[in-house]
C-alpha cells in the first residue's frame, strides 16, 4: 500500500544536493549513451557528427518519456537519424543493436550482483526472477547472432515478394548482422554500456539517500536493470505504472517500504524529465533534421 502522507513527507524532507547531483548523472550518462552510438554508426561508414547524435539523444530521451514504453524514444531515435542519414536500414539497425547491448549488459549486471550477494536476498522469487530474465534473454541474443538467425526469420516473416514489408525488415536484419564483423567496436560499445547502466544505478541510489533511504547498493544493482527491462513492455507511457509497480514489488522484499518505492520511482522519473529538457529546446529549435552525409 502507498501512504501518500509519507509520500509527501519523503519528498518534502528531500535533500537538495543529492537530487541535483542524479540529475547531473542523468545528463552525463546521455552523453557516453551518444558516444556508444556514434561508434555504432561510424564503423558502418556514417559520417554523422558527436553533437549531432549528443542532440539526437536528448531529444529522443525527452520525447520517449511521453511515449508508449520507454521503447517510444527508440523509435524517434531511428526516425530521426533516418531523416539525418541516407541508409535507413543503418539507422534502424544501430539503434536495435544500442539497444540489444544495454539489455545485455543490464542483465549481466543484474545476474552478476545476484550470484555475488544471493546469501543476504531472503525471498528466493527474487533470484528466480533474475535468473529467468537471463535465461529468456539469453536465449533472444543468441538465436538473434546465430548462423540460423537469418533462416528462422525467413520462416517467421509472412510477407513475400520484392518491394514488402518482408524485404524491408529483411534489410534492417542483415544491416544489424553486419556489425558481427566489427568486434573490437562491439566490445567498446559493451564497456560504454555498462559504464552507462552503473550511472543510471548509481543515480537511482544516490536519490533514495536524498529521501533518507537506507537500503543496500548491491539491491540496487539487482533491481534497477530488470526495472528497466520491465518498462520496455508496451503497455504504458514511459513505463509509468510499470516501473512503480517493479519498484514496490522488488524493494518491499528487502525492507523498503511501499510508500518509499513508490516514491523513488516517481522522483526517478521527474528527475529524468528535467536532466533531458535541453532535448525539448533542441527540438524546438533545430527540430529533428540535419544535412544528409552520404552514409
Amino acid at each position: 500500500m502507498v501512504d501518500s502522507r509519507q509520500f509527501v513527507k519523503l519528498l518534502a524532507a528531500a535533500k537538495l544536493s543529492f537530487l541535483l547531483l542524479c540529475i547531473t548523472l542523468i545528463a552525463a550518462d546521455r552523453f557516453v549513451m551518444a558516444w556508444k552510438w556514434m561508434l555504432l554508426l561510424r564503423v558502418q561508414g556514417s559520417g554523422v557528427s558527436f553533437r549531432d547524435i549528443t542532440e539526437l539523444t536528448f531529444v529522443s530521451t525527452f520525447f520517449g518519456l511521453f511515449l508508449p514504453s520507454i521503447l517510444g524514444g527508440d523509435v524517434v531515435r531511428a526516425y530521426s537519424l533516418t531523416r539525418n542519414i541516407s541508409d535507413a536500414n543503418l539507422s534502424i539497425s544501430s539503434v536495435l543493436l544500442d539497444r540489444t547491448i544495454g539489455i545485455s549488459s543490464m542483465m549481466a549486471i543484474s545476474l552478476v550482483s545476484a550470484l555475488g550477494s544471493y546469501r543476504y536476498i531472503a525471498e528466493p522469487r527474487v533470484l528466480i526472477v533474475v535468473f529467468l530474465f537471463a535465461v529468456v534473454f539469453g536465449t533472444f541474443v543468441l538465436l538473434v547472432f546465430s548462423s540460423s538467425g537469418p533462416k528462422l526469420l525467413d520462416k517467421i516473416l509472412p510477407f513475400k515478394g520484392s518491394g514488402t514489408l518482408r524485404e524491408k525488415l529483411k534489410g534492417i536484419y542483415d544491416s544489424f548482422l553486419q556489425f558481427k564483423a566489427y568486434k573490437k567496436v562491439l566490445f567498446y560499445a559493451v564497456v560504454l554500456s555498462v559504464v552507462v547502466q552503473i550511472m543510471r544505478i548509481v543515480g537511482v541510489y544516490i536519490s533514495s539517500l536524498a529521501l533518507n533511504l537506507s537500503t543496500g547498493f548491491v539491491y540496487f544493482l539487482i533491481f534497477i536493470p530488470l526495472t528497466i527491462i520491465l518498462s520496455l513492455l508496451p503497455v504504458s507511457i514511459a513505463g509509468i505504472g510499470i516501473r512503480e509497480g517493479a519498484y514496490i514489488y522488488f524493494f518491499t522484499n528487502v525492507g523498503m517500504t511501499g510508500s518509499s518505492a513508490f516514491t523513488l520511482a516517481l522522483l526517478i522519473y521527474f528527475l529524468t524529465v528535467i536532466a533531458t529538457l535541453p532535448g525539448a529546446f533542441i527540438y524546438a529549435f533545430r527540430g529533428l533534421s540535419r544535412k544528409k552525409d552520404e552514409s
